[in-house]
């Protein structure tokens, strides 16, 4: 345009006199199209091609954020007034896109073999998810050496199907070993390690999510700062054993290991605790680490799952403040998330436990009651009485409590691991709890069968865990009779595990002399071993007041020995009473 104007008032050599008018003109003319030209360059680059960059980006990525936002945000589901209707209405509608996935952090989900709709879900959201993990394995020991069982649970077929689509399969593998033998022995920590690479590259496994912290605290390991140490360094050594195999799915990739951990219990870190430092120390030879900020709560002190501020909390003792310099851990995390719910009795016995899905349905459908939205904790709950007229309080995920989750998340740059897809807390009660128990009765019968001992205990945990004592008495006595050989000390440890949680003291001890006469008798009579598994009930269940006399009363009658004090002063220490503790410590030290 500049270069029209020039030709066009271009004074002609028969024109000298204009040529000074003319020359301060062609001046102004340039000068304003200078001015002109910077201004265009500063709309184009500065205006006109970010507006053009966000309508791209939004004609292109709309639909997708608008099917997701119309499924649940903007149909009004996520809210915290929800009430029992809708959610008996829109349980079992699912978004129609089942391939792309909204949350872009990693995503890790469990999936539990007593609970089959989860690989049905896995399978159909495979695009969704970035890590599976399977509950399979078990690692033990047997006689001096060790065993991994669990390939019977795995199914080909299943496997095959995953595997159409990116998300990596790494099942979890509990570590229930001796652990005292293991960490101080070079040939069984080679033969755990190499028991671990040998399955995962017959069975195509992408890696392992790997459970010991909670079993070295049991032990006692965490407290001794030696064994500490080497397990730490047992788990580094397994992490770098899988990092130097290639995956036979990708042969750039190699092994993975996730590690699960359990929240601190206070900004005053304890032995048994996982800290920041362990944190560090493993975050090269561990991929992600499997948070458990869920069980906040229990039945004598019911509240929410995982409140909200707990779970920030957990994450600031963990990593620090949300930032920056906190990412490269941070992208190893994996929230937890529960998809179970806890219903919880209100009475001076307490009790109560986890539900699933199913079971919530069935009593938002009985009771009708009035869902309330716990702001502090971020959770909806609500209240019923049972036929006893005895108060309860139940407490289960709901649209808006995950979404708050997913956004804490985000916020702190970290995954998630869902705890499980299934709908079924790992020791929950399970909607096909007595299709399970028909079955295993069925294998029973047949004399060509041999059921496994891994069996039985399932049943076991199905039935204690479903509060249906009866039956688990049953089967145990039925075991007895027909097939003496499956009874174990693990099959009585579960038994008595859910006894302090939902029986009285008085009945726990009466369960244990029942065993005694019914159940094991012929085989064994009862000594430490079963004095501690007992002891052991009392801990994990955090019923540490009622330990201490159970301690004294069969004292005389059982044998205890190192192991009794690797149980109860731990448990004592992580109540959080330390004179009892003491107290207690001296007790034993005078009763030799």
């Amino acid at each position: 345009m500049a270069k029209r104007r020039d030709r066009r008032v271009a004074p002609s050599p028969g024109r000298p006199k204009n040529r000074v008018e003319s020359a301060a003109r062609l001046d102004q003319f340039s000068d304003s199209a200078s001015d002109r030209k910077l201004i265009t360059i500063f709309v184009i680059f500065f205006i006109v091609i970010p507006t053009v960059s966000v309508l791209l980006y939004c004609t292109k990525y709309s639909t997708r954020a608008n099917r997701s936002a119309t499924h649940m945000h903007q149909r009004g589901l996520v809210k915290t007034d929800v009430n029992y209707q809708e959610i008996l209405t829109e349980n079992s509608k699912v978004s129609e896109n089942a391939s792309h996935r909204y949350y872009t952090y990693p995503v890790l989900a469990y999936i539990t073999p007593w609970n089959s709709k989860g690989y049905e879900l896995a399978k159909m959201f495979n695009s969704k998810f970035t890590h599976l993990s399977p509950v399979w394995y078990d690692l033990k020991s047997q006689g001096t050496s060790l065993i991994l069982e669990g390939r019977h649970n795995a199914d080909a077929g299943w496997l095959l199907e995953l595997r159409k689509g990116d998300a990596l399969v790494l099942p979890r593998v509990v570590l229930e070993a001796f652990p005292k033998e293991l960490l101080r022995k070079k040939k069984l920590r080679d033969k755990a390690i190499d028991l671990i690479l040998t399955e995962c590259k017959e069975m195509e496994y992408d890696g392992i999510v790997l459970e010991s912290w909670s079993t070295w605290t049991a032990y006692g390991i965490l407290h001794d700062p030696e064994l500490r140490n080497m397990a730490l360094e047992f788990i580094k050594q397994l992490g770098n054993a899988l990092h130097s195999v290639n995956s036979v799915r990708n042969r750039k990739q190699h092994l993975q290991l996730v590690y699960v951990i359990g929240p601190p219990h206070s900004e005053k870190f304890q032995p048994h605790d996982f800290g920041p430092v362990d944190l560090q120390s493993l975050s090269d030879a561990v991929d992600g680490f499997s948070l458990m900020t869920y069980d906040f709560s229990g039945p004598h002190n019911p509240g929410p799952n995982a409140p909200l501020k707990w779970i920030s909390f957990t994450l600031q003792l963990l990593l620090g403040s949300p930032g920056i310099g906190t990412r490269s851990l941070a992208r190893k995390i994996f929230l937890g998330i529960n998809f179970y719910g806890n219903d919880f009795v209100l009475s001076e016995a307490s009790g109560g436990g986890a539900i699933t899905g199913r079971e919530y349905l069935n009593l938002l459908q009985k009771h009708k009651p009035a869902l309330q939205w716990e702001k502090n904790s971020g959770e909806h709950f609500f209240f019923f009485s049972d036929e006893n007229q005895v108060k309860h309080a139940v407490f289960y995920p709901s649209l808006i409590s995950i979404s708050m989750r997913l956004e804490e998340a985000k916020l702190w740059g970290t995954g998630i691991a869902i705890w499980e897809i299934g709908q079924g807390h790992l020791l929950a009660a399970h909607s096909n709890g007595f299709k399970a128990l028909r079955f295993f009765k069925f294998i029973l019968q047949q004399p060509q069968s041999t059921p496994t001992s891994r069996a039985f205990e399932k049943n076991l945990h199905i039935l204690a865990r479903m509060r249906h004592f009866d039956q688990a008495w049953e089967l145990m006595t039925q075991v007895q009779r027909t097939h003496p050989s499956l009874r174990a000390l693990k099959s009585m440890s579960i038994m008595l595990s859910i006894n302090p949680r939902f029986q009285s003291y008085e009945e726990t001890l009466d369960a244990l002399d029942r065993m005694e006469r019914e159940v094991f008798v012929g085989i064994r009579k009862f000594h430490s071993e079963e004095f501690n598994a007992l002891l052991q009930a009392y801990c994990t269940q955090k019923e540490m007041k009622e330990a201490r006399p159970v301690f004294v009363e069969l004292f005389l009658r059982f044998a205890s020995n190192n192991k009794t004090m690797s149980i109860l002063l731990p448990g004592l220490k992580e109540s959080g009473d330390v004179t009892a503790m003491k107290i207690f410590y001296h007790e034993m030290v005078l009763r030799g």
